[in-house]
């Protein structure tokens, strides 16, 4: 019989399966070694079966691993999801929730960086030849159109100028 809480424990203790910031973490070797010894503490028997039984229980180990940690990250995202002030939810939590807290600190968001940059607004002697405009992405170009009817409207509300130099 499979205990999932005596799993979680075995996991737990082999930091190199599931703590990103581990020494160990990237070494193939090490956690080939974790899930054998995690497979012969599940299984009584794991030292007297076969090659071929050892292949098919050891990825069993695997995907059970996957899908409690994969169930666990669900929900502690629906947790994160409902807002201050709503009403209880009639969801039980997961069965496995409190067993599972040690993986709430590789669950936090990290930060990313964009390798785009935000666009530039164009500058005010930019240069206004086909080739300009065309070099100008579409937020620069609809910024540039807003600038000129702006000034086109402020033109219009100014009194003309008549300059007589005709008179004598």
């Amino acid at each position: 019989m499979f205990v999932v809480e005596k799993f979680l424990m075995l996991v737990e203790s082999k930091e190199c399966l599931w703590k990103i910031s581990a020494k160990d973490y990237s070494n193939r070797d090490k956690k080939t070694n974790a899930w054998q010894e995690i497979c012969k503490e599940m299984f009584p028997d794991w030292e007297e079966l076969d090659q071929d039984e050892k292949r098919e229980k050891g990825p069993e180990v695997q995907k059970k691993w996957k899908n409690l940690k994969d169930r666990f990250q669900k929900e502690v995202r629906r947790e994160k999801a409902v807002r201050s002030g709503s009403a209880a939810s009639k969801k039980k939590k997961y069965v496995y929730y409190d067993i599972m807290q040690f993986l709430l600190p590789q669950l936090e968001s990290r930060s990313t960086e964009s390798n785009i940059e935000p666009p530039n607004p164009p500058e005010q002697n930019s240069d206004m030849s086909l080739s300009g405009l065309l070099q100008m992405t579409p937020w620069n170009v609809a910024h540039h159109l807003q600038n000129l009817q702006e000034n086109l409207f402020n033109l219009a509300k100014k009194p003309i100028l008549r300059l007589n130099c005709f008179k004598s």
